[in-house]
């Protein structure tokens, strides 16, 4: 009988303990759900629509650049991500060819005006001061060509040289001696600052020279300087060296060489057109060249065709903007109208694809907030550009383009970003207002729990607009300044 009595004993404590466990867990579990819930001080603020549609940045205009013609690249101006202005060359094709036919179609038009459209007596004149003017040009082309891009070449290796790349000595200037040859520069130990001087023979007589390497020295009497690489100046020791004029491996020899034998004919021709003139003005019975106003306009119409010609060996900025690509470098063959620069106008747009759902909720002109995942942290102020009339393929709902252009522009947004573009409504102003969250739905009422000095209360309210922000519109049963709970769900 007692062990009965002490069996019951213990089932009584057990069930004891576990409904005193029981009721600490829902205790607690009360106690923590308290704790979570969030609470909202009641205030006026707006109720608004927002819209939040995914795109991708683009330039507001891009476009591939090419040649009207094939040939070889002789210059590339711009370079990738350089900003260049409307009409700017960007890179020609080489046509030393077609620009002397264009000199040649100028000159004649030139010509045709003076024979035809003044007297004897003016165009004697013209004619005078058109040869002095030729003249003047051939002495400059001739010049060029002597000059240009001259170059020491090592004819007569030491032991360093034969066993390094010895730097060239730089030679720069205008030579003005005239004449075609070579000079020779023969390194030797001295006296001097740099420890070397040279021996300079070919085109001029025998002379010697301090050899410099932090500035150009002189290179004879005719104009030229020489500055040898300070490196190490004793590689140059007992070499020779050799500076041909004019450098006829030069790329652009051929090309300075041509434009320098057109000037020649043209001067030669003007020669002869003075000396006709001459003869007309002297001589009554002297019958000109039937030059008519027919003769005159086909001029024109032959220089014309000859400048366009030159215009096809060129590439020119559509519009102001930057060069995103550069395919191009000198010496390189390309073909007729084949895209080698890609070109946009740095101002950048986000490309949408809105919804059909949407689509008459987006106006042209309409601001937006653009937001970047590559800068999350910045806000930019788009408007919308263009909205597309008719709808872009693909399955399911009807998808409508359209571009939201920055109104700030920043140099960090890149082509290609992922962007964020809202378009926020206004729907009802500076109203009582709370989080749909916050809301409790019983038969057809709405509640919600009012947080007092002591306790809490359930208090009906009268809702209005709701927008799709997460907030909604309190008609009646709250007042700014109230602060209310988030329900209870445990409860």
């Amino acid at each position: 009988m007692k062990i009965k009595n002490k069996r019951n004993w213990y089932s009584y404590v057990f069930f004891g303990i576990l409904i005193l466990g029981a009721v600490f867990l829902v205790s607690s579990l009360m106690r923590r759900n308290e704790n979570q819930r969030s609470t909202y001080q009641v205030s006026y603020g707006d109720i608004r629509d927002e819209i939040h549609l995914a795109g991708v940045v683009d330039d507001e205009h891009r476009v591939d650049l090419g040649f009207a013609r094939g040939g070889r690249v002789a210059q590339v101006y711009a370079r990738e991500g350089q900003r260049v202005k409307k009409g700017q060359v960007l890179a020609r094709l080489d046509m030393s060819r077609e620009a002397t036919q264009a000199e040649r179609a100028r000159f004649d038009t030139f010509l045709t005006q003076i024979d035809t459209e003044v007297s004897s007596e003016e165009a004697n004149i013209e004619y005078e001061k058109l040869l002095a003017e030729q003249k003047a040009r051939v002495d400059a082309l001739w010049n060029e060509l002597l000059s240009s891009d001259l170059q020491a070449k090592l004819v007569k290796e030491n032991a360093v040289t034969k066993t390094r790349l010895v730097p060239a000595p730089v030679v720069t200037g205008v030579y003005k001696g005239g004449k075609e040859g070579r000079y020779l520069i023969h390194v030797y130990r001295s006296h001097t600052p740099s420890g070397y001087s040279f021996e300079l023979t070919g085109l001029e007589e025998k002379d010697y020279y301090p050899v410099k390497v932090y500035q150009p020295g002189k290179l004879g009497k005719n104009g030229l300087f020489i500055q040898f690489s300070p490196t190490n100046v004793s590689w140059y020791d007992n070499t020779l060296w050799e500076v041909r004029i004019p450098n006829t491996d030069s790329p652009h020899y051929l090309e300075r060489k041509r434009a320098y034998d057109e000037a020649v004919k043209k001067y030669d021709e003007l020669k002869e057109k003075l000396s006709l003139q001459k003869r007309k003005l002297h001589d009554d019975s002297f019958v000109g060249l039937p030059y008519t106003h027919v003769l005159t306009e086909r001029s024109f119409l032959q220089e014309r065709s000859a400048f366009l010609a030159l215009e096809d060996g060129k590439i020119r900025a559509p519009f102001d903007g930057i060069v995103a690509r550069n395919d191009l470098e000198p010496g390189k063959i390309v073909g007729a109208f084949s895209p080698v620069i890609h070109f946009i106008s740095g101002k950048k747009k986000v490309v949408l694809d809105v919804p059909e759902v949407y689509v008459n909720r987006i106006q042209v002109g309409e601001k937006a907030d653009i937001t970047l995942d590559a800068y999350p942290e910045i806000h930019y102020e788009g408007e919308v550009e263009k909205v597309d009339e008719i709808e872009k393929g693909g399955e399911g709902s009807a998808l409508y383009g359209a571009d939201v252009k920055f109104l700030n522009q920043d140099e960090k947004v890149r082509i290609g970003m992922s962007a964020t573009t809202t378009f926020s409504k206004l729907i009802k102003e500076h109203v009582i207002r709370v989080p749909y969250h916050f809301l409790i739905e019983k038969e057809g009422r709405t509640f919600v729990v009012v947080k007092n000095e002591k306790d809490e209360e359930e208090r009906e309210v009268e809702t209005g607009v709701r927008g799709n922000d997460g907030m909604v519109e309190i008609i009646s049963g709250l007042r700014e300044g109230d602060l209310i709970i988030s329900p209870n769900e445990v409860n």
